[in-house]
């Protein structure tokens, strides 16, 4: 529930409106197949940015439209501030590595009124407009229900981007 939370946080704080535009990237992972269906509970329009393998589950998690990352590699923070519009906002979840380090062009930001923020999880009333949003069924997380002993692979899966959604544990024996 606190990815959900952070990614619904995330979108408000950024004052999402209905009828915006949003670019998720990642959205076809754990925080990102999640905000796909916040911002569109919100009454936003969602480009999905991800691998082509996660194009059918972003569309069918409502994006209006899929860009495959192949053509942006790792460093979506970086090119994020050149995807913005007039008086567009970055909102920061994820921690980048030092590759995908967000330098925006101050020039830029006066003359467009970009903004940047970053958001690390939501309060009790987020934590209820969330939890009344996935009771009403307008967000669905989906997961792979994954054995313990399979953690090496589900982290190689995960760098390599075969993971949809999220990967649950089962720590049960036999």
């Amino acid at each position: 529930m606190c990815g959900g939370i952070s990614v619904y946080t995330a979108l408000r704080t950024a004052g999402l409106r209905v009828g915006d535009w949003v670019v998720i990237s990642g959205a076809g992972g754990g925080l990102g197949h999640l905000g796909v269906q916040y911002a569109k509970a919100l009454g936003a329009r969602v480009v999905a940015v991800d691998a082509g393998v996660k194009e059918a589950l972003c569309r069918e998690l409502g994006a209006d439209d899929f860009v495959d990352f192949a053509a942006f590699a790792s460093k979506s923070y970086g090119q994020c501030m050149s995807w913005l519009g007039f008086r567009g906002t970055v909102a920061c979840l994820g921690i980048p590595d030092k590759e995908g380090a967000l330098l925006p062009s101050i020039g830029d930001m006066v003359t467009f009124e970009h903004r940047i923020i970053a958001t690390k999880t939501g309060n009790r009333l987020e934590a209820k407009q969330c939890l009344e949003l996935a009771a009403q069924g307008r967000v669905k997380t989906r997961y792979t229900l994954r054995r313990m002993e399979s953690l090496t692979n589900i982290f190689e899966d995960l760098e390599s981007g075969k993971i949809q959604g999220r990967v649950v544990l089962d720590l049960r024996g036999d």
